[in-house]
């Protein structure tokens, strides 16, 4: 009896062939990133590398934790720093409140590109202040910047504290994303802060503190309803209905995946690098404006009050892009009758436009943008005879 063999579809057969390569191919790939990002888990773990660095305080929302030796890392960016905080919760040397004779201090406010977790205390930019000024006489330059901070908690930690350090100029190092922090109540991921109200008179109101205990995944809240409306609109709501969508099998395998999650990382990033910030209603600017100017004023009145000179320095993107136009926080200054001034066009000339100044991954100042950084301010103040 005959045996009839069947016939297989070359077609079928190759596109099986084709979709098992695929598959192992993925399986290998995704292998290599697993394994590549455990390594990477062993040197630069970055499990609670802020939390264990930060307390709640009832006035200024969340402070540096005093007397705390921890760990500041990032996997992607590839650091591991260690992070001393002192006895009176900065990110410095042991200084006393009272000046020794002869010496001038310079009393430097901000968030996370001024507390500079990303470098190692050497290279930040009060060292690096320090060193500059250090044929100009007996200087000491005192950090007191806080991560994620805004004008509002830098102006509360000047009256409550940085007063006594008794400073004989004053920086606050702003920030494009200052004015946001300034009106802003709860963000996601983070403690609750106090914030500022402005009277129809100009003048200030404190609200929120004591700071309630707020879990970080609370909703973003914001201190008026048109910020309210555009921001959890733009921002909040997208990142819902994206989590919402994600249901499907396929959908929730490409979130977990490594390989996906490292494609989407440099599709962020060259977005990122091709835009500034968000454009904003002007109802919305116009109240970042309006309170930011009432924060600066209050910082220069109060610097005036205690005998010490007092400006505004702004930073820019590590990259050292030019904004499209004046930002708000010159405009704020501008309003406030503050000194100001940056160096978004020094940046911009030396970088070339690239990443040299900040790390890979994001906009924080390396070594060389906190180096860069302090020169700029080194020489202005110079040319303002301040130094």
């Amino acid at each position: 009896m005959a045996v009839t063999k069947q016939k297989q579809n070359p077609l079928y057969f190759n596109l099986l062939v084709a979709i098992g390569a695929l598959v192992a191919c993925f399986v290998f790939i995704e292998i290599c990133f697993y394994s590549y990002d455990g390594y990477l888990e062993l040197l630069y773990s970055e499990k609670d590398n802020v939390s264990m660095l930060h307390e709640a305080d009832p006035l200024l929302g969340w402070r540096k934790r005093a007397n705390t030796t921890g760990f500041f890392a990032s996997k992607r960016n590839k650091y591991r720093n260690v992070i001393n905080i002192n006895s009176h919760g900065l990110r410095d040397e042991e200084y006393d409140y009272a000046k020794a004779p002869g010496t001038k201090r310079i009393l430097l406010l901000g968030d996370s590109v001024t507390v500079g977790y990303e470098v190692d205390k050497q290279s930040l930019i009060d060292t690096q202040l320090e060193a500059l000024l250090a044929n100009q006489g007996k200087y000491e330059v005192i950090n007191a910047g806080t991560r994620a901070y805004g004008g509002d908690q830098s102006l509360l930690y000047l009256m409550t504290e940085g007063y006594r350090y008794a400073p004989d100029v004053i920086i606050y190092v702003a920030v494009l994303n200052d004015p946001l922090e300034n009106i802003t109540i709860h963000q996601r991921g983070r403690k609750a802060k106090p914030y500022f109200l402005a009277e129809e008179t100009g003048e200030l109101v404190l609200q929120g503190v004591p700071v309630p205990d707020v879990s970080p995944d609370s909703e973003w809240v914001l201190a008026t309803p048109e910020a309210q409306a555009f921001y959890t609109g733009a921002f909040q709501g997208p990142l819902e209905d994206k989590a919402v969508s994600l249901r499907s099998f396929v959908k929730r395998l490409l979130v977990k995946s490594r390989f996906f999650s490292w494609i989407r990382q440099r599709l962020a990033m060259g977005v990122a690098n091709r835009t500034g910030r968000a454009s904003v209603p002007a109802a919305v600017e116009a109240q970042e404006v309006s309170i930011t100017s009432r924060l600066i004023t209050e910082m220069r009145e109060y610097s005036e009050s205690i005998g010490a000179h007092f400006m505004v320095y702004e930073t820019t993107a590590g990259e050292g892009r030019r904004p499209g136009k004046t930002t708000v926080i010159e405009r704020a200054a501008g309003d406030a009758g503050a000194l100001y001034f940056n160096s978004f066009d020094a940046f911009f000339e030396e970088s070339g436009g690239t990443k040299k100044f900040c790390f890979k991954h994001d906009g924080h100042w390396n070594a060389r943008g906190h180096a860069f950084a302090a020169r700029e301010i080194y020489k202005y103040l110079r040319e303002r005879e301040w130094a």
